[in-house]
């Protein structure tokens, strides 16, 4: 594999990781889903 596509690959891994951390975080303390993404709401549970 190209140097590049590993780079690629390590940084969507850290993304990954940093994404799933802050669905753990929201769904520890019940933010409702915002309905516009399919993710989570800010803290007040304020939907944009």
């Amino acid at each position: 594999m190209p140097p590049h596509y590993r780079e690629a690959a390590a940084i969507r891994a850290q993304f990954e990781s940093a994404m799933n951390a802050y669905h753990q975080f929201l769904a520890k303390h019940h933010l409702p889903a915002d309905p516009t993404t399919g993710d989570r709401c800010d803290i007040r549970g304020v939907t944009e």
